[in-house]
């Protein structure tokens, strides 16, 4: 199927007048004029500083300490689990007490490895790798 003639006539009575009202706001003369510099610069600011670049993550083993807060005065021992390890940091499933099921608990904590202590926890698995990498640049004591 082919353009022809009566196709360009059907454009110009139906979109004509669109295209004239709507590019006479985006002209030099008309009001939003700046628009398309200003999106340009903000695009060009936003790869500049770009986002913390993305660690590499694999499946494995790291030790954490898990604090035991039915007792008193709390314990804290160490304990080894499985998850994603990228760079310093791990992730567990579980919260600072102890590991979860498999299902039943929707808790990521963010551990950095040197330290064995929790940075944060999380609710999804991808909200921690971002922090990680946000992180992955700062000395954390």
């Amino acid at each position: 199927m082919k353009a022809g003639p009566a196709c360009s006539v059907v454009w110009g009575e139906y979109w004509g007048p669109l295209e004239d009202h709507w590019c006479r706001f985006f002209r030099p003369s008309g009001p939003l004029h700046f628009l398309p510099k200003a999106a340009d610069t903000y695009l060009r600011e936003l790869v500049r500083a770009s986002r913390a670049a993305p660690l590499s993550w694999y499946q494995g083993c790291f030790r954490e300490l898990i604090t035991d807060t039915t007792a008193r005065p709390e314990v804290a021992h160490e304990t080894e689990v499985s998850g994603p390890i990228g760079d310093r940091f791990g992730i567990f499933r579980g919260n600072g007490r102890g590991v979860g099921e498999p299902g039943c608990c929707f808790c990521y904590p963010l551990v950095d490895r040197p330290s064995r202590r929790i940075v944060a926890t999380l609710p999804y698995r991808k909200s921690c790798k971002a922090l990680a990498a946000e992180l992955a640049g700062l000395q954390i004591d």
